[in-house]
């Protein structure tokens, strides 16, 4: 037998994850890792949290964007991550990326302030 032997491992982290907020949540979308340990990468994890410290998995998804429609009217900053996974298992965590909440502009001065309608707000409504 010749050649070299190559012991498959896990993937390493995708690369280059960016977010996007649209009128129908918050796009993602990334590159697939540089390495794939040796085997096809089969899907990807994704990991949300208001934190850091304390992200939990979102969804797991076979191609390389995700749109988190669940959370478009969220308030607060938000922190994604995505790993890779092949058959021996999960890579790291990407580099991570935060959102945060859209500023609404309804009467039109350039900032958001208590003028400003809420997403949740019906256009009928009047605000003095």
């Amino acid at each position: 037998m010749s050649g070299d032997y190559v012991v498959p491992t896990t993937p390493s982290a995708p690369l280059n994850l960016s977010s996007e907020v649209s009128d129908t949540g918050i796009e993602l979308a990334w590159e697939p890792p540089e390495d794939d340990g040796g085997l096809v990468v089969e899907e990807y994890n994704i990991y949300r949290s208001n934190s850091t410290e304390s992200l939990e998995l979102l969804a797991t998804v076979e191609n390389v964007s995700y749109l988190d429609a669940g959370y478009s009217d969220f308030t607060e900053e938000m922190f994604y991550n995505v790993t890779a996974v092949n058959v021996i298992g999960e890579s790291e965590f990407s580099e991570g990326v935060s959102t945060l909440p859209p500023v609404f502009d309804d009467d039109g001065d350039g900032i958001s302030n208590e003028n400003d309608l809420c997403p949740d707000t019906p256009s009928e409504a009047v605000v003095d």
